[in-house]
């Protein structure tokens, strides 16, 4: 990606956030609002890490099964 796509995606990414906690504000969740999403920001890492590990195990348990299955040829 170029660095002007990528820079139109941030400024975009900045703005929406922006409206997101003007909105917020204006509904009398500020303080409120950025709790939650610290939360959620939390539950999007913890959810990749929880996908990276499993992937992990899946490659693992693959490499385990083959390397039983040339055992038991020989």
């Amino acid at each position: 990606m170029g660095h002007k796509k990528e820079f139109d995606k941030l400024r975009t990414e900045r703005m929406l956030d922006k409206l997101e906690y003007e909105t917020a504000k204006e509904m009398g969740l500020g303080e409120e609002h950025q709790q939650l999403q610290q939360k959620m920001d939390h539950l999007e890492k913890t959810k990749c890490k929880v996908e990276a590990g499993e992937e992990a195990l899946e490659k693992e348990s693959a490499r385990k099964a083959i390397k039983n299955i040339r055992e038991e040829i020989k």
